[in-house]
């Protein structure tokens, strides 16, 4: 696996983590073992930590504590050189956002919500109380940032093919945004007025706010692409979107970002819980988010939360092949605690990568088939979703995998696709309740519907502008044949059927329909 543009292939990617607070299996870990386990199950690159979740490093740094078990050994050492007798390509994972150890020594650094209190990644039930916060979360507009340009050098320095950001937890969402003295300095700084302190969303300067927050999160990634670049431009920058966690809302991010990632991981460990199809589906989502660059999708080797038991053969090998199916590349996910104990999903893992690798040269350049296209709207997933994205994100994917399931070719496409992509690719467009739309977006689908596209639009499409602003009349009502009287509430009703007309073709008369929906809040 050559070149410098290695990972613009299809990859096999092992990630492997060691994940408990203990480390307890951290002395009988060596690096030549996972490059064991990866020629094992045939993958080509590599996936670790430069430090855990708790600030400790695996290897020799000048900035962090070295994880106390590994002693006198270099563990990402150990890794880069077995890998490296092997031709197999190690990546990094930097500047993860948890960190007790810092917060130990620099409180300052942390987030601080509108109360105050430290915004922490802590998922405890109610009725646990810790002493100390398990997991607080660092500010990017702090000196967390230079520390992260730090810990990319480092890693760099020794070689490196890729440095891997884990995904920043810093979010736009009133209950965990951030309200510390850096993050008021420099909002104030840059927009000439105090960051705003109520949630309002009918206020114009609190939308600006939602998405001020987003710039943040692409600031950041700018600068470490920046610096990836300074010391070794060859070596690729990728990022963890976790596409269908946080609400969808970092999405947005790789859609504000894509000019300087190269790579983007989905995380994809709610597979257990969601459809058949979950993997294939976000990796679709974030080629629309990214510009189509290349996409690696995890497939966990244990089930949900449970770490340290393997999953099913069938889970890992149809999820890894999901990846592939939809244009990206399958990246496996092993913690160190299932590496010990319970190692049977890893033949799963081998027999898909075995796979790949003898297909490897009929999988570049696959383009997919335009038929069905879904525009999934960050802005509408703000501005009209607010506190409840999920009211906009159900129905896109209900559109999905409707389609999905009824054999019809569905990809997903973005607000910037709206305004910039080749919509002619498709027969149809489908825009689920897409409220916010710009007035690019809008002439572009004006065209495209003159020109004999179709589309399908529900609810409120177009009833706002890309803003967040409630307009007084849909911007596609002439093309769709529609003008805005208002919105009825009605209990749980049914209709029935009794004439033909286009909205209810396949429908017998004198069906009932279930109309209505139900209030989430």
């Amino acid at each position: 696996m050559s070149g410098e543009r290695w990972y613009g292939k299809t990859v096999r990617v092992l990630q492997f983590n060691i994940e408990d607070e203990d480390g307890a299996y951290v002395p009988w870990i060596e690096g030549r073992s996972v490059v064991e386990l990866a020629e094992e199950i045939h993958a080509n690159v590599i996936v670790i930590f430069a430090r855990d979740a708790w600030g400790r490093a695996f290897y020799d740094s000048e900035i962090a504590p070295k994880h106390a078990k590994l002693g006198g050994r270099d563990f990402l050492k150990e890794v880069l050189e077995s890998a490296r007798d092997k031709g197999i390509r190690v990546v990094v994972m930097v500047a993860h956002t948890t960190n007790p150890y810092l917060y130990s020594r620099n409180p300052g650094w942390a987030q601080i919500n509108v109360h105050g209190k430290l915004i922490t990644m802590d998922t405890d039930p109610k009725r646990v109380r810790r002493k100390r916060p398990h997991w607080p979360l660092m500010c990017l507009n702090g000196p967390f940032l230079e520390y992260s340009e730090k810990e990319v050098e480092e890693v760099l320095e020794r070689g490196v093919d890729g440095v891997f950001l884990d995904s920043f937890r810093y979010q736009p969402d009133y209950e965990y945004s951030c309200y510390c003295d850096n993050c008021s300095r420099i909002f104030r700084e840059e927009n000439g007025y105090d960051i705003p302190r109520a949630e309002d969303w009918d206020w114009e300067f609190y939308r600006r706010t939602f998405l001020w927050r987003y710039t943040v999160n692409v600031r950041a990634i700018r600068r470490l692409k920046e610096r990836v670049m300074r010391v070794r431009p060859n070596v690729p920058l990728i990022y963890n979107s976790h596409p269908g966690g946080w609400g969808g809302r970092f999405n947005m991010v790789v859609e504000l970002a894509r000019d300087y990632i190269d790579v983007v991981y989905a995380e994809c460990s709610e597979a257990d819980f969601q459809p058949p199809g979950f993997i294939a589906e976000m990796v679709r989502l974030t080629k629309a988010m990214n510009g189509g660059k290349p996409v690696w999708a995890s497939r966990n080797s244990f089930h949900t939360v449970l770490t340290t038991a393997s999953t099913t053969p069938v889970a890992v090998r149809q999820g890894l092949r999901e990846a592939v199916i939809a244009g990206g590349s399958p990246l496996a996910l092993v913690f160190s605690s299932a590496f010990i104990q319970d190692r049977r999903s890893l033949k799963a893992v081998a027999d898909v990568y075995r796979e790949l690798e003898l297909l490897e040269e009929y999988l570049e350049d696959l383009e997919p088939i335009g038929y069905a296209a879904i525009v999934f709207s960050n802005s509408t997933v703000s501005f009209f979703g607010r506190r409840s994205p999920e009211l906009v994100i159900d129905e896109v994917r209900g559109f999905y995998y409707s389609l999905l399931w009824s054999h019809v070719p569905v990809t997903y496409i973005s607000d910037s696709y709206l305004k910039q992509g080749d919509l002619k690719r498709f027969n149809v467009i489908v825009l689920p309740n897409t409220a916010c739309m710009s007035r690019e977006a809008v002439k572009r689908i004006e065209d495209y519907v003159r020109d004999g596209g179709g589309v399908i639009a529900t609810f409120l499409t177009s009833k706002m502008d890309e803003s967040g602003n409630v307009l007084e009349e849909f911007s596609l009502s002439e093309i769709l044949g529609v003008e805005y009287t208002g919105l009825l509430e009605f209990p749980w009703s049914y209709v029935r059927i009794v004439e033909d007309h286009a909205l209810v073709r396949g429908f017998p008369r004198g069906s009932l329909v279930l109309w209505g929906d139900f209030d989430r809040d």
